[in-house]
């Protein structure tokens, strides 16, 4: 995982661990997909194949998709968790609007917000694993 110094690093990280998730089995193991975030693909578009055709996720890459859904995610409300998950997995914004009742200019304020508090956390474990 490459160092986390900016929002856009932590939707960087967001979005290449849901990548991940999606390359692995649907049928892994129990636990492990229990603690993960559930969610509901739209269709199946070519993009979507294009992610997961030959790509097979490293062990390091599957540890570093772990901390992010488990260290990294823990640090939001469920809401604003199922929020940064569906935008990362490439929900439209009309569709998050219905989903969530908000609209577009809120979403985001609360998507940016959060991504925030992800960053913040990351580094407060920065800095205590430095000193």
């Amino acid at each position: 995982m490459q160092e986390v110094s900016s929002i856009e690093d932590v939707e960087y990280e967001i979005k290449k661990a849901i990548k991940v998730l999606r390359a692995l089995p649907k049928d892994g193991p129990y636990k492990a997909k229990s603690s993960w975030p559930k969610f509901l693909p739209e269709k199946q578009d070519e993009e979507y194949q294009k992610i997961c055709v030959n790509f097979t996720p490293l062990p390091s890459e599957i540890d570093d998709m772990d901390m992010v859904f488990e260290q990294w995610f823990k640090v939001l409300d469920r809401q604003d968790r199922l929020l940064v998950f569906y935008k990362n997995f490439g929900y439209r914004d009309k569709v998050l609007m219905r989903i969530f009742n908000k609209a577009r200019s809120s979403l985001f304020v609360q998507y940016k917000k959060a991504l925030q508090s992800i960053l913040d956390y990351v580094l407060e474990q920065q800095v205590k694993h430095c000193a």
